[in-house]
């Protein structure tokens, strides 16, 4: 018997869908830099140790995108996996960045999709949209360089 996974469609802004994602990535820096803090003194130079210290660094340093207001009220459609309370719980680190860059994936597709659509827009919201574009970029490159290690990896 093979399991279909299920999905649900929401729909979002761009600047919540960001948000949304970038607070994800946010707390699994958090989540990083105190497995690496709560690492005896003695492992923390460890291949372990340096790795969780670089994860909580990379994710540190990711920066939400200021999202132009004009285009912050976007609303776009998102597919995700319907998953339980108890699923939801159990998801590992990965899974959860993972996530995260989808949904800032998403994003780039609708911010394509306006640009591309260049007689609803003028110049400069077409210079804002590129802009927010290459900086959600930026994120979802720096994120999916990420290496979680440890049980929860």
């Amino acid at each position: 018997m093979s399991k279909r996974t299920k999905t649900r469609e929401r729909t979002l802004s761009v600047a919540d869908a960001v948000s949304e994602a970038c607070g994800e990535l946010q707390s699994l820096a958090e989540e990083m830099r105190e497995a690496f803090d709560n690492t005896p003194e003695s492992l923390q130079q460890s291949p372990v140790g340096e790795a969780r210290d670089e994860a909580a660094n990379v994710l540190e340093g990711i920066d939400e995108p200021d999202v132009p207001e004009g285009l912050g009220s976007e609303r776009m459609k998102f597919q995700e996996r319907a998953l339980t309370q108890r699923q939801m719980l159990r998801k590992s680190r990965s899974a959860r960045r993972d996530d995260a860059v989808q949904l800032l994936q998403r994003v780039v597709e609708q911010l394509d999709e306006a640009i591309d659509d260049k007689e609803n827009m003028n110049e400069v919201e077409i210079a804002e949209a590129e802009s927010l574009r290459d900086n959600v970029q930026n994120v979802i490159d720096e994120a999916e360089g990420v290496e979680f290690p440890g049980m929860y990896g």
